[in-house]
């Protein structure tokens, strides 16, 4: 390549950029819908990456070919993301259950950590800061590794709370969000 065609392509790929980065930035395309610029943004980012690694004297139809994966890459991006979005929703809403259910038998849980990915789905922990038991949640469900009622806290007074009381006050807590 010359020296001018260096000099162009470099021109090409730094306003490329700069556009993806307007596109994700927003303000100054505000009349943009946010979802479309972001979109735009990740297509343009993708379509510099595949163009950069074609060899030399590639027909325009794969070029062409090359543009289209980007569009349909920037796609898959986008469900991936949906997906992990909707897979966080499913793990918080399983750890805010293990609260409620844990909390009413007298257990007070500390800070939820990261134990294990499995088929990446994660999976978290909790521990009791009363009486060291554990409950863990994922996308799927929430178990216990406690006693009954905890140990540490424990009176004449305490009475077990089964699982559908738990279950209505979980209701009763999810109808009060609406």
């Amino acid at each position: 390549m010359t020296k001018t065609i260096e000099n162009e392509l470099d021109y090409l790929k730094t306003a490329v950029h700069y556009l993806s980065w307007v596109l994700e930035e927003g303000s100054l395309v505000p009349d943009y819908d946010e979802g479309t610029a972001q979109e735009m943004a990740r297509i343009l980012k993708l379509m510099v990456q595949k163009v950069e690694g074609l060899p030399p004297n590639v027909p325009k139809n794969l070029v062409q070919a090359v543009v289209v994966r980007a569009i349909v890459g920037a796609k898959e991006y986008e469900a991936e993301e949906l997906q992990e979005e909707e897979l966080t929703a499913k793990v918080e809403a399983n750890m805010r259950k293990a609260e409620l259910a844990v909390g009413v038998k007298g257990h007070q849980i500390g800070e939820w950590r990261l134990a294990t990915v499995d088929d990446d789905e994660p999976e978290y922990e909790a521990l009791c800061l009363k009486c060291d038991g554990v409950v863990y949640a994922n996308a799927r469900t929430y178990y216990t590794l406690m006693t009954t009622d905890c140990d540490k806290s424990k009176n004449d007074d305490d009475v077990a709370i089964d699982d559908q009381t738990i279950a209505a006050l979980w209701d009763m807590e999810q109808s009060g969000k609406s």
